[in-house]
């Protein structure tokens, strides 16, 4: 029972960090990144290919996996909701790419960009070095704006 609880504790302080960086989550450079990446910034977008939902392209399984984990309730409605989707990103961002789980080292933009695009082991996958590459540039052209220089594995985590 304490275990439960404490569970149970862990996903709301989890969520409510992750409603703090959904707040500002379009100031993240990553974030804009993906967003452009996924949908070019369309929050009512869904993909005819893959079954995947507004400006992050959420699935339903990626979305389900987020409801398990943290026990929370979201809908394929709340996919087209920017500011719930980006909460959603960094629900399961932060769950799967975490300094454990990435054999001892920290995540970078790059391990979440492929984890969001391949899943929990994307960071492994080869399939997600394209959409990396995609996401990167893009994160390039973003920091450059801000005045920021990109370098290393994250380009952000500089």
């Amino acid at each position: 029972m304490e275990a439960f609880i404490l569970l149970v504790m862990l996903g709301v302080v989890l969520s409510s960090m992750s409603s703090a960086r959904a707040a500002t989550g379009e100031k993240d450079p990553l974030v804009e990144a993906l967003i452009w990446k996924e949908s070019r910034g369309r929050d009512w977008l869904q993909s005819e290919t893959e079954e995947a939902f507004g400006c992050l392209q959420i699935t339903d399984i990626c979305r389900e996996d987020i409801n398990r984990i943290y026990h929370t309730n979201y809908t394929r409605k709340d996919c087209f909701n920017r500011a719930k989707s980006i909460e959603m990103f960094w629900l399961y961002v932060d769950f799967y790419a975490t300094y454990d789980r990435l054999g001892g080292v920290n995540p970078t933009d790059e391990d979440r960009a492929r984890i969001w695009n391949g899943g929990p082991t994307g960071w492994l996958k080869e399939a997600t070095e394209g959409y990396w590459a995609e996401v990167r540039k893009r994160l390039l052209v973003i920091l450059a704006r801000r005045g920021v220089s990109g370098q290393g594995k994250g380009a952000s985590d500089a």
